[in-house]
């Protein structure tokens, strides 16, 4: 992958997942298919990356999965990159199962706001 080619931008690459992230969370008012454009793509991208990750993981991969991944559960139209999401949240817990536990908490938080279509 680029990733693992570009080395020297890998910073660079993080901090633009992160900041679609947090913009796909922060703008939840926006019709769902403009807000959620790409995502599916990028958490599959994402998710090699994270296949990668040694333990234990960075801080600063922790912080991701706190701030960026898991309010992602809370993003109307979720339901078109849950398959990607979730393999992404699957190679952390298997890399840092400690994680498992504010995930589980957050699930139950946005779970009751959450209605199937």
């Amino acid at each position: 992958t680029l990733y693992s080619k570009f080395v020297q931008h890998r910073v660079g690459m993080r901090k633009s997942i992160r900041y679609r992230f947090l913009h796909a969370i922060s703008n939840q008012h926006q019709k769902p298919a403009k807000n959620i454009n790409g995502i599916a793509e990028i958490l599959e991208v994402y998710g090699s990356i994270a296949s990668g990750f040694v333990t234990p993981v960075k801080t600063e991969h922790r912080e991701m999965f706190l701030n960026c991944l898991i309010p992602l559960h809370s993003v109307t139209g979720s339901e078109y990159f849950h398959e990607q999401f979730v393999f992404v949240l699957i190679q952390f817990i298997q890399r840092e199962p400690s994680l498992c536990v504010p995930l589980i908490k957050a699930v139950l938080r946005y779970w009751p706001g959450v209605r199937p279509n």
